[in-house]
């Protein structure tokens, strides 16, 4: 069955189908008045089979070539995506370019689908374009989360009466804009990106040489580039880079970048050992491009338990107390559940979310001798999984945002910052714009916690569920969702391929290090 048009405002859908494909799948959803409509619909057909006048004759080519199906040789029906609405009419009728009269129907790319459960992952842009449904939540995920950091960054420091004396009794709902009209990133962003080239160079590595190391591992050297752009005031000739973010202007901006992260990457690039005991969110804010890789290109064979901890040990590359990097292997854990398809409301969420928590004490760390983190840290993973509990339970009350989160902690340190995204994704987990919103308005780390619950609610509910105002004044959009597509799309080169095409070559110069 096809689908041939849409209709945006109500979110329905005009589909072709096989006589076979409609007494399957449609005709049990009508009622009798529906039924009947449909039965003199096929009659209808029937008689235009048998012999029909030259006009209609011309009309039918003239559906043909527009619509690219066949009118006698299909039933047509008007199905919601929730399959709530479903009736049948003749081809004709959705297209007010074809007849005399009006239809909110507007032509779109055609979408083959096998049942109508489907219709669920179907994403179609306003200009009727279809978008596969995980690369929509492959951008969702990256998008969402500098939406949620730059709505946070304006309010970081800020307590919630200031936020609610200055914004009034929602908080921030759009963005602050800078004299060029940008609604900034904050470090959050920058560092997502940064993590993104890192995985996707293991990748590339990977490929070209047919061995590579841990995905985490090459993150240090892409983390090693961010820094450079926070203290480096221009090009440094000869010296060897690892990212192509390196090229990007905008990123030399230094947006509040954290002191644990700066510190721990000054040792790293001076041939030093990192000590620390942060358990600040600098690490869970930055590690949602891990979950993408991992899910979308058979990391591991998406072995979770192995995929968690490549993502425990990125945040652990800055952050070494098990608060500072144990939330990243549960919003990996989470992230990826979401890109199988285990969670599309708010019940199935906190599913997904216990789920991840369970595992976390069997997860196996390989550098720490191969013990399980609740061997490990049992004191710690009993916390986390505490302060996950606490926010799924507040989510189900009719506590104000504000107060709630204010319960949970400021979002200061990592498990803090996950728990409150978790409560505003599980919250609104129907809205985009009321988890961000929800996320961000509290008197704590605004930008790292609408960050990670944009990584969710951006994954959950896919990239074009993102609100326009959103996304038409965010910095760097374009290099974000260039990022999202790379991570989407995975290595596109090989050690025996030649690299003989544009794409080839920009993802060389990408993805394999090199000097300026």
């Amino acid at each position: 069955m096809t689908i041939i048009s849409y209709r945006p405002y109500d979110d329905q859908f005009w589909i072709a189908c096989t006589q076979e494909e409609a007494e399957k799948w449609f005709v049990p959803l009508l009622d009798e008045q529906r039924l009947r409509q449909y039965l003199d619909v096929l009659k209808m057909n029937e008689e235009r089979k048998r012999g029909k006048p030259d006009w209609d004759a011309e009309y039918n080519q003239m559906i043909k070539e527009t619509m690219k199906v066949d009118e006698v040789a299909y039933a047509y029906f008007n199905v919601s995506r929730d399959l709530s609405v479903c009736y049948s009419d003749v081809a004709h009728h959705p297209f007010h370019q074809l007849w005399n009269g009006y239809s909110p129907f507007e032509y779109c790319d055609h979408v083959d689908i096998k049942t109508p459960d489907e219709l669920k992952h179907v994403r179609m842009t306003r200009d009727g374009k279809c978008i596969e449904w995980k690369y929509d939540q492959a951008v969702g995920c990256l998008v969402g989360g500098a939406v949620g950091d730059a709505l946070g960054y304006a309010v970081e420091f800020q307590n919630w009466r200031s936020i609610a004396a200055r914004y009034g009794e929602h908080g921030i709902t759009r963005y602050e804009l800078d004299n060029r009209g940008l609604a900034l990133i904050s470090d959050d962003t920058q560092m997502s990106l940064f993590t993104g080239a890192g995985v996707l160079l293991g990748m590339t590595r990977g490929f070209m040489r047919g061995i590579a190391g841990r995905l985490d591992t090459y993150c240090r050297y892409t983390y090693v580039d961010w820094l450079h752009t926070q203290e480096w005031r221009s090009r440094k000739k000869g010296e060897r880079v690892d990212s192509w973010l390196m090229d990007v202007p905008g990123l030399y901006s230094r947006r509040a970048p954290g002191t644990t992260c700066m510190t721990a990457l000054r040792a790293i690039d001076a041939g030093q050992k990192v000590h620390n005991n942060s358990c600040g969110c600098g690490g869970v804010m930055r590690t949602a491009p891990i979950a993408l890789v991992c899910y979308l290109h058979d990391y591991a064979q998406r072995d979770l338990a192995i995929c968690d901890m490549v993502a425990a040990e990125a945040a652990r590359i800055t952050h070494q107390h098990p608060l500072g990097f144990l939330p990243s292997a549960v919003l990996n854990d989470i992230l990826m559940q979401i890109l199988d398809g285990k969670a599309s409301c708010a019940e199935s969420l906190v599913s997904v979310v216990q789920d991840a928590a369970n595992r976390l004490p069997s997860i196996v760390s390989e550098d720490d001798e191969k013990k399980t983190y609740g061997e490990l840290w049992p004191h710690h993973v009993s916390t986390l999984q505490e302060i996950l509990r606490k926010a799924m339970d507040l989510a189900a009350t009719h506590t104000p945002d504000p107060e709630a989160i204010e319960s949970i902690g400021g979002g200061w340190t990592g498990h803090e910052a996950l728990a409150i995204a978790v409560y505003s994704a599980v919250k609104h987990a129907d809205s985009f714009e009321d988890a961000i919103t929800s996320a961000v308005n509290h008197s704590g780390d605004s930008d790292s916690t609408g960050a990670i619950c944009g990584n969710i609610v951006g994954t959950m509910l896919g990239r074009n569920a993102i609100p326009v105002h959103y996304t038409e004044n965010l910095e760097l959009l374009d290099i974000i969702e260039e990022m999202g597509n790379d991570l989407y799309t995975g290595c596109i080169i090989g050690e025996f391929d030649p690299i003989d095409t544009p794409e080839k070559r920009r993802w060389a110069e990408k993805y394999c290090h090199h000097h300026w």
